[in-house]
């Protein structure tokens, strides 16, 4: 006869492993193309079980992008497929964000683009808040910057840490998460 542990282990009983809210424990760390290779769903779950930051000091510095995927329609089958191989092309034009802490919990970012040579575009304010997908704390990037187009300030990037030098992102427009992306520290 079974254990009760060893049934624990082989069966989930229902309401129990549940992703939602911060009481649960965070995934061991993940690396990038972990997150590469993960469904929307997948990196929502991820996201969700990832490190909240207590400090905005680690992101200093010019961070790589990843464009991980799009969230709907276009995060299935060939639209996936499709959108893989543009985002891992060499001549993708998102090449990551450069951020700037003033203290522990407030800073400064912007966007690197290539696009006829490298571009600092679309800035953003940075500060710990809470996510608009499950009410924990995260890092928001805030774009509502009047410098930036009226279509830019309306999106709000969130972050949470899942490995070292790795950063789990979703880009929110209002609140409806549009695609997540990867940030890596050099």
């Amino acid at each position: 006869m079974a254990s009760r542990a060893d049934m624990k282990s082989r069966f989930r009983i229902v309401g129990q492993d549940t992703i939602e809210g911060s009481g649960s424990e965070a995934p061991p760390d993940i690396d990038l193309n972990t997150l590469l290779g993960m469904s929307a769903s997948e990196l929502k779950y991820t996201y969700l079980k990832a490190k909240r930051a207590e400090s905005l000091r680690g992101l200093d510095g010019e961070l790589e992008g990843h464009l991980l995927t799009l969230v709907g329609p276009l995060s299935r089958g060939s639209a996936r497929r499709l959108t893989r191989r543009i985002a891992t092309s060499q001549r993708f034009p998102w090449l990551g964000k450069t951020f700037q802490s003033w203290a522990e919990d407030r800073g400064s970012g912007i966007n690197r683009v290539r696009l006829l040579g490298e571009r600092l575009w679309f800035h953003f304010e940075t500060r710990l808040g809470t996510s608009v997908i499950d009410g924990d704390p995260c890092v928001l990037l805030d774009y509502s910057h009047t410098a930036n187009p009226w279509p830019v300030r309306q999106v709000q990037d969130e972050l949470r840490q899942v490995g070292p030098k790795l950063w789990l992102g979703s880009a929110t427009l209002r609140t409806h998460v549009v695609l997540y992306f990867a940030l890596t520290t050099p």
